[in-house]
């Protein structure tokens, strides 16, 4: 994860790195344990700004619009989204990329209902997102 971040911020990319208390934390008002590999995430980058292009995490406050649970929040509220999934990024057009911590992969979704599972790590993703 820590060669991805230094590649993106010689790209101009803004980070929010997150402390492990506040990870701890998110995972207990969440409802379910983050796995290793978007802890590193959260540790690492916390949230990521590059080229208008938002990915969701912690080290915001909790009240704002990147922070995963307030984004949880409201994502939750739709009939369809995936319980025990995480958003990453969105399209703006009602399409997000979302990670599963239990199978440790990037799924896209749609907010009609459709899930499609990207066969991707976390960190395969953003290398290919920010075409790393």
């Amino acid at each position: 994860m820590e060669n991805v971040k230094k590649t993106l911020l010689e790209k101009g990319a803004i980070f929010t790195t997150s402390s492990d208390s506040d990870i701890e934390n998110s995972e207990h008002i969440i409802g379910f344990s983050f796995d290793n590999d978007y802890k590193d995430y959260l540790r690492c980058m916390g949230t990521i700004y590059l080229d208008g292009k938002e990915f969701y995490g912690l080290g915001v406050p909790k009240d704002y619009y990147l922070n995963i649970g307030n984004a949880l929040q409201k994502l939750r509220l739709l009939p369809d989204y995936p319980p025990l999934m995480l958003p990453l990024v969105s399209n703006g057009a009602g399409a997000w990329f979302l990670y599963d911590c239990q199978r440790g992969s990037v799924f896209s979704w749609q907010i009609a209902g459709d899930v499609d599972d990207q066969r991707k790590s976390l960190k395969v993703f953003l290398e290919d997102f920010f075409r790393v």
